[in-house]
């Protein structure tokens, strides 16, 4: 027992979610109405402190930048990054998936059409969403990209009253610590969280999940493989002189976490926490650009979508010429954008891309069968990119706490 207790939130979680994974498949679906009532409350609990925590952290982290020449500096490298590293991966999933060929050699009766009335955004219909016209009907909804618009007006508003603003700055400050110190509470459930989602999809899907579409998960898996260890990889090493694999096992809870709960909005606290204590990001770079990324920067879902339409036009042996290959790059990475951090949340995209190029939806039905194995990978590396953009943002500004990296230990003492 006393192990146990020694454990890392890291190893408890991933210990929990491979046990959680075998009982659930052992167990059967007999399990799921009581573990998926515990599961849902865990993911009640983080989404509880995700929204308040998103709003008051990009708050203070904007208020707390006195010089906003160094804020819109911070801001454009790091959508500038998000960007390259969004196209990097939809160009990777397009080109495994023109690779191994998940659709070639598949066969499959047509069934009824999966429907979606839901329109490609545009860019402008993407703008416009952006701004709100209520910020407390966007709390509620959570919507996070105009949390983040809101927020930062108000933050710059903060830093251009000058002296005035210490009251409320000193309120969000409070605030802050004080959800820190909620999510500090909700992290001691993680394990038994993680150990009832995962119990769950065991015993939802079982081994047979597994082997079903498996070209299409070993698609997706080599591309977030490619993207993570590559093309981040890269980034890390040239930009931000830390070495990836460290940086990868620097982030196992938040990786852990992702995975369980497939939602980059409901693991926001512990990947900013992650960033400051583990990776050496100032906690106002860290509250300013990780919400921002949780938002726009979805390398995962880049990859998925890029995948499943070019897994969905060869079942149907359609070709896409050099300018619609194009389009659909640029459609997949404005898609990407319009996709929130929530669960499954990216199916009724990609089914949306599927209607504008007139590629049947039916093979893309087999796809939503065993999306929860996808959006399981898919989710880490949307938080990873958001972490890699981070950390080497802040190198660029020589912002990066180096002694963090140094001595191998975060800055709360433990190892890192």
């Amino acid at each position: 027992m006393e192990r146990v207790k020694k454990m890392s939130l890291t190893t408890k979680a991933i210990v929990a979610m491979i046990i959680g994974y075998i009982f659930g498949v052992i167990a059967g679906e007999t399990i799921v109405p009581f573990f998926d009532t515990i599961g849902q409350i865990f993911v009640n609990l983080l989404f509880m402190v995700a929204t308040p925590f998103i709003f008051c952290s990009i708050v203070m982290g904007v208020a707390s930048m006195s010089d906003l020449k160094k804020t819109g500096r911070i801001g454009l490298k790091t959508v500038g990054l998000y960007a390259v590293t969004t196209i990097m991966a939809a160009l990777v999933g397009l080109g495994i998936a023109g690779l191994v060929g998940p659709g070639r050699g598949f066969t499959m009766e047509l069934q009824e059409a999966v429907v979606s009335d839901k329109a490609v955004p545009t860019i402008g219909s993407t703008l416009i969403a952006m701004v709100p016209k209520n910020i407390f009907e966007a709390l509620t909804n959570m919507t996070l990209m105009q949390i983040i618009v809101f927020a930062v007006f108000l933050g710059v508003s903060l830093v251009l009253l000058g002296e005035k603003k210490k009251p409320v700055t000193d309120f969000f400050e409070t605030m802050v610590s004080a959800l820190i110190k909620m999510t500090e509470i909700v992290m001691k459930t993680v394990p038994l969280g993680v150990f009832s989602l995962m119990a769950v999809t065991g015993a939802s899907y079982g081994p047979e999940a597994l082997l079903s579409i498996s070209k299409v998960l070993l698609t997706d898996y080599l591309s977030f493989f490619i993207q993570v260890f590559i093309i981040m990889g890269s980034m890390l090493l040239i930009f931000a002189r830390v070495n990836p694999l460290t940086f990868v096992r620097r982030c196992g809870a938040v990786i852990s976490m992702a995975m369980s709960t497939t939602s980059s909005s409901a693991t926001l606290p512990l990947t900013i926490r992650t960033a400051t204590e583990k990776l050496g990001v100032p906690e106002e770079v860290a509250g300013f650009t990780l919400p921002l990324g949780a938002t726009i920067n979805l390398n995962g879902a880049a990859i998925n979508i890029a995948v499943c339409v070019l897994f969905s036009a060869q079942v149907f042996n359609l070709d896409f010429t050099i300018t619609e290959m194009f389009a659909l790059i640029f459609t997949t990475c404005i898609t990407a954008v319009g996709v929130a951090g929530m669960p499954g949340s990216a199916i009724v995209f990609t089914l949306a891309i599927l209607a504008q190029f007139g590629i049947p939806t039916e093979a893309y039905a087999l796809v939503i069968a065993v999306y929860r194995l996808i959006d399981m990978g898919m989710t880490p590396v949307n938080i990873l990119g958001d972490l890699a953009c981070t950390t080497t943002v802040s190198q660029l500004e020589k912002v990066l706490d180096r002694s963090v990296w140094e001595t191998g230990s975060g800055k709360d003492g433990k190892a890192a």
